[in-house]
């Protein structure tokens, strides 16, 4: 298996991948130190920034009414 693009390694950490995804990426980090350290990398990184997005709960959300725009075409 070649090595594990970042996009995988987070739907991996996300569990969104299939179980079979799944054993693959586990058994290449087993063998490859460089995904292996990668895989441990965007863990942190993905804690850190779920923690960072967990302080902004605090704070309220205004989303503006929605107003259609007027599509009538005007005929000359």
């Amino acid at each position: 298996m070649k090595c594990i693009k970042d996009e995988i390694i987070q739907k991996y950490i996300d569990g969104e991948t299939t179980a079979r995804e799944t054993a693959a990426i586990e058994k290449h980090a087993e063998t490859c130190s460089f995904c292996a350290q990668k895989i441990e990398n965007q863990r942190v990184f993905a804690k850190q920034m779920k923690e960072k997005m967990g302080s902004w709960e605090n704070f309220p959300t205004v989303i503006p009414e929605f107003k259609a725009p007027n599509l009538s075409k005007r005929r000359f």
